[in-house]
């Protein structure tokens, strides 16, 4: 979100051109505590899961209350709500978001994947078409595509199709761009995970658990 409000303000002849962003916090385990206290209000106080693993839980899920409430009734079905279990069903929820993620990245060219790369460095500052990114492509498909020679047009086609096909990406009404969700610069920064990426990229691999997630690193950001 803050890379598609950013691209309004920093590129010139869009609304809000010259403005200032501020970061608003991301929710916080208050908001966690109100969501167990009212989703669990049936249970006695001490029932409830502990805040911090109920707070690890949403950071796992990305601080997105979707999900949190999604690994919350999960774990209430399975009539384990404890501090444990959510922490569990929040790990198995973030590999399911990574390997959701994975079938979208797989099935892309190499030049729509070496865009989103560019897109992902550059944030709000992502030009598409300067001679420095087209050179950026070149280099990212060069041994996937030695003869190809990566044209402007081959650009705007690439971003056409991972805006209105694919849904990865954002576009302004003045041709800005933007990742469409946080988490896809997230797993796209994570350069450790395979081999430049190529658990994500390659057709047919099979999806990763959370067992071999968590030896590549996608864990890491949070201490379980």
């Amino acid at each position: 979100m803050r890379a598609k409000i950013s691209a309004l303000v920093l590129k010139k002849g869009e609304a809000f051109y010259g403005a200032a962003v501020t970061d608003f916090p991301p929710l916080d385990a208050s908001f966690v505590e109100f969501v167990l206290r009212t989703r669990l209000a049936s249970l006695r106080p001490e029932a409830l899961p502990p805040k911090a693993d109920a707070f690890k839980a949403f950071q796992l899920v990305g601080h997105r209350p979707e999900d949190f409430d999604l690994i919350l009734q999960r774990a209430i079905t399975s009539g384990k709500p404890s501090g444990e279990a959510l922490v569990e069903y929040a790990v198995r929820r973030r590999a399911e978001m990574f390997n959701e993620l994975k079938r979208q990245l797989a099935v892309l060219t190499p030049l729509q994947r070496a865009v989103l790369r560019r897109m992902a460095d550059e944030d709000a500052q992502f030009a598409p078409f300067t001679a420095e990114t087209l050179a950026f492509y070149a280099k990212y498909c060069g041994k996937l595509l030695p003869r190809k020679k990566i044209t402007t047009g081959d650009v705007q086609r690439a971003l056409d199709s991972l805006e209105r096909k694919h849904r990865l990406v954002w576009r302004s009404a003045r041709g800005a761009y933007a990742l469409d969700d946080h988490m896809i610069g997230d797993v796209l920064n994570k350069e450790r995970i395979g081999e430049e990426m190529r658990l994500l990229t390659e057709p047919g691999t099979e999806e990763l658990s959370v067992e071999e997630l968590t030896e590549h690193g996608f864990f890491g950001d949070v201490t379980r």
